[in-house]
């Protein structure tokens, strides 16, 4: 039980951070492009080619684990349902954790790539 609400509270304490540092959905969208080497309005079209797919992934996994915004939120942001956005973060956090991806460094900086961008997230994403 304790361990449950030691990570709930250590997830409000980046949540804080984040909020404090300016972090919202556009905000997020042009730190994710970046990473990416996208444009930032790339994050926010429809489109399936691969490495935006994985960019928008990566997205909505932070935005919902991360920034706390709802599914049915960045659907409405993004133009998708909400059962595509729910697949994208299931996507997205595999991305991330296969690719060493963090929004959080342990020191509580803000980073977003541990290592430099593989090969491997270019290449088609499979379907859930």
């Amino acid at each position: 039980m304790l361990d449950v609400l030691e990570a709930s509270e250590e997830q409000l304490k980046r949540q804080d951070k984040l909020r404090r540092q300016g972090y919202d959905l556009e905000k997020l969208g042009r730190r994710v492009a970046e990473v990416f080497g996208v444009a930032p309005d790339d994050i926010f079209r429809t489109t399936k080619r691969p490495p935006l797919v994985a960019a928008r992934s990566v997205f909505c996994y932070w935005a919902v684990r991360e920034l706390r915004v709802t599914t049915a939120a960045i659907a409405r942001r993004l133009g998708l349902t909400q059962p595509a956005i729910s697949t994208a973060v299931r996507r997205g956090e595999e991305l991330a954790r296969t690719q060493g991806l963090r929004l959080l460094d342990r020191q509580n900086l803000i980073i977003l790539w541990t290592s430099p961008i593989p090969s491997p997230i270019l290449t088609p994403i499979r379907n859930y």
